[in-house]
């Protein structure tokens, strides 16, 4: 093969006309504008960028957020027209990581850092959940521009940071300026980066290019102070991704810079020594870099410690057999807006890998063309054992359990590299071969090589379909796969002239390819999967319509339940300043989710409704109103199980009536996503226990009016004498089958009182239902209503912080349970302390609520007035960091009530102050201040040395002696 220079762009020779000295200058300007590869790389990512986000940006009116998503929560809240269209699968960025940021944001507008978020739960930790990126980079346009324009300048910035870095460490590894934009674009529009980037995930993800970008001009550079440089930028890019907060993308990109290091510094010397200063090197800018994140990271740790949930997680793999997804990413029915139809409720993970046909194909043939390139090897190896580990195809998965904090790592969330890996290895294929002319033959089997590689992954979408072939799933093939394929194809075969033009010798034919190739690329990612995040009409992004205002007016800054299934989406609620007894699934503080499971559903753990009301749990939760779209009922039995179809053998539970005039049952149902299928219907009938054969009521329901999952009333003429008696409920579908059916709900185990059995054999179980009588619990006040839903006010309600005389300390953690779960438990009158404190229990009646002066998120000012000795009741999260001041002393906090906090109190008049102040947050800051003065120090100490000539012996500095004279000089 004949070696050609590595510039695609020959030296033009000077110009030797006689132009005015004006044009000329003018024209050189152009010319250097023309050829300066800097600017063809911020013009060329940033067309894409534009042709990306074309739909936000372009679409009046429009919210780059799947926002129509909030309707689904409960539209009669919201009073909205349904939108046609739901973006279901992108519902994290809805529930989770906007409402926090815009929390985030008030409070820091305010000069406030929001450690606490007091309206979720009864407070949960903020800061301390690092998904929410309080100081990550990529929050600042939020913050300047606001939720709707800065959200979508956000995502912009992700890609193009990731395009800019990859490209830097490309052209780092001497690859050709238009092959590394290429593959520069592959990467920024990767699978796994088109669709979590509205989550942090995207600003994690910086870490690897940027940490790659760094290390390699580290190893490159030629003085003392420009390694010093360059590491310290290795450091930022470390604090950037724990900043940008998604704790698994940034261990899976830290892990594979780490081995990058250790790979170029194996390389670099075969000095033992040397390697071993280099490594430390790296070593001690990399602890710094996390050191610059102690106060974000410190208060996580601290959260992972309590936390239950991060135990409780199950590592998870993409299924081996949407492998071929990741070539074609489209095949189970997304559409190009990416909205939910009929076929497209298949998860969006299965393409997280997806690069492009085409960069596929190019990173195998470097098998044959690269075999004796170090750097091949490297990423070679690197990409099989993440693909093994993402599809769980060895048992690769498995290694990862033994590595601290990630257990419980998910494996899809390194599908990233994967795709890194495959486009480094096909700039260096594409690069090897813009460099040395193939041979007639190579090109030839290069093309046949093409062919063989694209016909086996049309095989493969055919084998695909087959084995996960469904009705659904046959119509999306027939309506989808022909215009992808088709589609592919082309691309495919756009990126294979480019490479064959690029191996020409002549400039003509080079230029053009390589701008083919620079196309293709983009059109294979960024094009094909342009609009898989929706773009939704602002009308529906956080509505202020009047049922919300109603909430709002009624409630204040009282404690809410949402009952039965009705709810603002989980963190909403942060969007209307409405404290909400709900919380999203990330909040796992262990005894206070045990105590909330009793009180709502367990097996939802995204919604998590309320189901059982009752005067102690709405006490001890401090809640005030509840919201609710039926009649409030007396109380849920229990919580949901699991379904149980209803089909033509007869269902029986019996059950006591607690009140006269029985006027309907609730029943919890299911239509298993079938609402508009399902033609059957259910016959209901009651009778008294003791005498089944006597009908007393009865209806025939249509399973078309039956929720997708919720209480369903059937309603009848009130029985007057209801109370005391049982009774017998009578289920069946006589004209159902199994894919025209309704499942009740069934809990295990059997209620007392109650019994259930299927054609009269018994069964353990028991229906979860509710009986609703005329006459309602008078506790339960209605304040507001109006044709959709009703506002209740609990007339027994307590204030967060209130004071009795009675405490009651049980000997271990089952008797603490038996005493604050009891029913005649009733928290105004006494508290329970928990088995470890050392406080003596104490008698007594006095009931006091305290008077609140001042209440913050992280500081709470009240006072109040005894006449005995007695002890402070909250509703606060008991989470480390809260600290209590009674009169200016402080007092030591006890876990009170099973999951909250509370202190004694003497006797007289009291002045208390409540304080959230975690030393992990202080640690942090104290962290952070010394990490960046080390950094600096250790730039500053090797920039004396900057005139020093590094080159391979670079290893030797001696920086230890440097930093001491720094710091000897500045003390």
């Amino acid at each position: 093969m004949e070696r050609l220079p590595l510039s695609s762009l020959p030296n033009e020779k000077k110009t030797t006309t006689s132009e005015p000295a004006s044009r000329t200058t003018s024209g050189n300007v152009i010319t250097r504008l023309l050829k300066n590869e800097i600017l063809h790389l911020v013009v060329i990512l940033n067309l894409t960028l534009v042709i990306f986000f074309s739909t936000p940006i372009f679409t009046p009116n429009s919210y780059y957020l799947g926002v129509d998503v909030l309707q689904r929560a409960d539209n009669t809240l919201y009073g909205l027209p349904k939108p046609e269209k739901s973006n279901i699968g992108f519902i994290d960025p809805i529930r989770y990581f906007q409402p926090n940021l815009q929390y985030a944001m008030q409070r820091l507008t305010k000069g406030e850092i929001p450690l606490w978020n007091p309206y979720n739960g009864n407070g949960i930790p903020l800061l301390a959940s690092i998904q929410v990126g309080v100081f990550s980079p990529f929050s600042l346009p939020v913050y300047l521009f606001g939720m709707k324009d800065g959200w979508l300048l956000s995502q912009y910035l992700k890609f193009l940071v990731i395009g800019l870095f990859t490209y830097g460490f490309l052209k780092a590894l001497k690859i050709n300026h238009w092959i590394a934009i290429a593959c520069s674009i592959a990467f920024m529009y990767n699978g796994y980066m088109v669709i979590w980037h509205v989550g942090p995930h995207g600003g994690s993800l910086v870490t690897l290019p940027a940490g790659m970008f760094f290390v390699e001009r580290a190893m490159q550079a030629r003085s003392t102070r420009g390694q010093a440089l360059h590491m310290a930028g290795l450091a930022l890019a470390l604090a950037v991704g724990i900043y940008a907060g998604h704790p698994e993308t940034f261990f899976f990109a830290t892990l594979v810079v780490s081995v990058y290091i250790l790979f170029r510094v194996w390389i670099f010397s075969s000095e033992i020594k040397q390697r071993l200063i280099l490594a430390s090197k790296f070593a001690l800018f990399g602890i710094v870099g996390l050191g610059l994140t102690s106060l974000q990271l410190l208060p996580f740790i601290e959260y992972l410690r309590v936390n239950i949930g991060v135990r409780a997680r199950i590592d998870q793999q993409l299924f081996q057999i949407f492998m071929i997804n990741s070539i074609f990413p489209k095949l189970h029915g997304y559409n190009d807006q990416s909205y939910s139809d009929g076929y497209g409720k298949m998860g969006t993970e299965i393409f997280l890998t997806h690069v492009g046909a085409a960069f596929v194909f190019l990173a195998i043939v470097g098998l044959f063309v690269l075999t004796k390139n170090k750097y091949f090897w490297f990423f070679g190896l690197v990409t099989l054992f993440f693909f093994g580990y993402v599809y769980n195809i060895f048992p690769i998965n498995g290694w990862f359990r033994y590595l601290p904090f990630i257990e419980s790592a998910v494996g899809q969330r390194a599908s990233f590299v994967v795709s890194f890996g495959i486009c480094c290895i096909s700039a260096m294929v594409l690069n090897q071969l813009y460099q040395v002319r193939p041979s007639r033959r190579t090109l030839l089997w290069l093309i046949e090589g093409a062919l063989f590689f694209l016909a086996n992954a049309l095989i493969g979408v055919a084998l695909n379909f087959e084995q996960t072939k469904t009705d659904t799933k046959s119509k999306a093939f027939q309506d989808y796969v022909p215009a992808q394929t088709g589609y592919v194809i082309i691309v495919f075969g756009l990126i294979v002239v480019a490479t064959l033009l690029i191996t020409q010798p002549r400039r003509y034919w080079r230029v053009p390819g390589l701008i083919l190739l620079v196309c293709s690329s983009f059109a294979q990612g960024g094009l094909y999967l342009r609009d898989i995040n929706g773009t939704s009409d602002v009308k529906y992004a956080w509505p202020l319509t009047d049922g919300i205002k109603a909430v709002q007016t009624v409630a204040g800054d009282d404690n809410i339940a949402f009952y039965n299934g009705f709810y603002i989406v989980p963190q909403g609620n942060l969007f209307y300043d409405l404290h909400d007894l709900r919380f999203f699934d990330a909040m796992y503080i262990p005894n206070y989710l045990t105590l909330f499971n009793q009180l709502s559903n367990p097996a939802d753990i995204i919604n998590r409704p309320i189901l059982r009301i009752s005067p102690r749990n709405l006490k001890l939760f401090g809640v005030h109103y509840i919201v609710s779209h039926e009649s409030l009922p007396n109380a849920i039995t229990t919580s949901t199980k699991e379904p149980f179809p209803i089909l033509r053998t007869p269902i029986a539970q019996t059950f006591t009536a607690g009140e006269a005039n029985l006027k309907a049952i609730q029943l919890m149902t299911a239509t298993y996503g079938r609402l508009t299928a399902n033609t059957c219907n259910i016959e209901f009938k009651l009778s008294e226990a003791s005498n089944p054969n006597v009908t007393l009521r009865s209806s025939t329901l249509p399973c078309t009016k039956m929720p997708e999952q919720g209480f369903f009333s059937i309603e009848f003429e009130p029985i007057a004498d209801s109370k005391g008696k049982t009774y017998q409920i009578n289920l069946v579908s006589p004209d159902s089958s199994t894919t025209n059916v309704v499942a009740a709900y069934l809990t295990i185990p059997t209620l007392k009182g109650s019994s259930l059995s299927l054609d009269g054999n018994p069964l353990k179980g028991a229906l979860l239902f509710n009986p609703v009588y005329t006459e309602q619990v008078h506790i339960y006040t209605p304040v507001w209503q109006n044709s959709r839903f009703s506002i209740y006010r609990f007339e027994d309600a307590v204030p967060r912080y209130y004071s009795v005389g009675q405490t009651l300390k049980p000997k271990d953690e089952a008797e603490l349970s038996d005493l604050v779960l009891n029913q005649n438990f009733d928290p105004a009158e006494a508290a329970v302390l928990s088995p470890e404190s050392e406080l003596t229990p104490i008698s007594g009646t006095e009931y006091v609520p305290a008077k609140v002066l001042e209440e913050r998120p992280e500081y709470k000012r009240m006072e109040l007035t005894r006449q005995t000795p007695g002890f402070l009741a909250t509703s606060l999260t008991n989470y480390p960091g809260w600290k209590v001041f009674v009169n200016g002393t402080e007092v030591p906090v006890v876990r009170t009530n099973y999951a909250f906090i509370g202190v004694p109190l003497p006797a007289g008049k009291l002045d208390i102050v409540i304080k959230y102040d975690p030393l992990s947050f202080k640690l942090g800051i104290a962290g952070t201040l010394i990490s960046l003065i080390l950094l600096i120090g250790l730039v500053a100490s090797a920039g004396r040395s900057a005139g020093r000539s590094v080159g391979r012996s670079v290893g030797r500095v001696d920086w230890q002696e440097s930093f001491k004279s720094f710091l000897k000089k500045r003390s």
